[in-house]
């Protein structure tokens, strides 16, 4: 080969080798940029049954009135115990009516005036009955005894009064209600009472945050904390208005209780704490989670690597987004599933995850 030819092939090798250099160079900076470059990736939620919402409440009663006592007299005595069933105009307390003790002292002595009034004339008729049975004694004797008869007559008239007086002391309050005697010890030593219905209620106050997770007619599971017996109830009503505008929960957070009545066959004692079990229905849905196309609604189903669009069907309770249909508990969704992935015509999509 002659020498001109030969320094050609070694240009052109040079340039060749030059080339596949920077080449390869572009290649690896290209690599690494790549790698470099932020991945994007999702979040991922694992669809599952509503836990079950547990509540505190007590036993209470439908009903609650309390015994009016209208009186100026001095508390004497409760004729009747606590948890004993009455009826109405049954008498369940006793007081001393002291309006009457101005009357009871006058007929008092009254009566003592008629009997003094007896005794003179006893003395006087003995007196006589020792001097003869001349005419004289015997018209006086005849005149004495029949004002013994009147003064007799007068004082069991006075003792008649008096009893219906003495009667009227003792002031009988009643029962207003059939039902069961509740005593409440009173702060000057009166007891307090209350007939209380003989249907039980359960009361017991959900939160703002749950208050979409109990309605009326909704059933529950009901544990007593003293017997640990378990039966069966139904929501009442929920009141709308808050019990308070004040609470303060444990991070200390202003948190709205709205109270609930429950009702249920219960033989607990009034007062008695229990354990409310509300089962939630249905797969809550996160809203971020959930988009929609053309009016139907969408979301990414993920698995090994794939997040596969999926028609889903849904219903709104109380605020919450439930699953209808489309997906099933144990699935993984995608949580805020980018514009690019919404907008793709592609119904599989790879995509990382955290």
């Amino acid at each position: 080969m002659r020498k001109k030819d030969k320094k050609k092939l070694t240009k052109r090798k040079i340039i060749l080798s030059t080339i596949g250099a920077v080449l390869v160079i572009f290649l690896v900076l290209l690599g690494i940029n790549i790698f470099l470059q932020p991945k994007e990736s999702y979040s991922l939620y694992t669809l599952k049954q509503s836990p079950a919402l547990v509540l505190q409440g007590k036993v209470n009663v439908t009903s609650q009135i309390p015994v009016q006592v209208n009186s100026e007299g001095q508390y004497q005595d409760t004729v009747v115990s606590d948890g004993q069933r009455v009826y109405r105009g049954q008498t369940v307390m006793e007081y001393s009516d002291n309006t009457k003790q101005a009357e009871i002292l006058q007929q008092q002595n009254e009566n003592a005036a008629t009997q003094e009034k007896i005794n003179n004339i006893n003395r006087q008729l003995s007196q006589l009955r020792q001097q003869g049975n001349d005419a004289e004694a015997a018209s006086q004797v005849t005149e004495l005894q029949n004002s013994l008869v009147d003064a007799n007559t007068e004082l069991k008239n006075g003792q008649v009064k008096l009893a219906a007086l003495q009667a009227q002391t003792t002031q009988q309050i009643k029962a207003p209600a059939d039902g069961i005697i509740h005593v409440v010890d009173g702060e000057d030593g009166v007891p307090k009472l209350y007939v209380l219905s003989d249907q039980k209620i359960i009361k017991t106050k959900v939160s703002e945050y749950d208050q979409d997770k109990v309605h009326d007619g909704q059933l529950c599971n009901i544990t007593s904390d003293v017997t640990n017996k378990q039966l069966s109830g139904q929501v009442l009503a929920i009141s709308s208005l808050p019990e308070s505008l004040d609470n303060v929960n444990n991070t200390g957070q202003r948190v709205s209780y709205y109270p609930v009545q429950i009702e249920s066959a219960i033989k607990e004692k009034v007062g008695t704490d229990v354990h409310i079990k509300f089962p939630q229905k249905g797969i809550p849905l996160p809203q971020s989670a959930l988009f929609t196309q053309k009016g139907k609604a969408y979301v990414y189903v993920y698995q090994h690597g794939t997040a596969k669009k999926t028609r889903i069907w849904t219903q709104t309770v109380g605020g919450s987004t439930y699953v209808k249909a489309g997906v099933k508990q144990g699935q993984k969704i995608v949580i805020d599933p980018s514009t690019k992935m919404k907008r793709t015509d592609q119904n599989e999509v790879k995509i990382n995850v955290d």
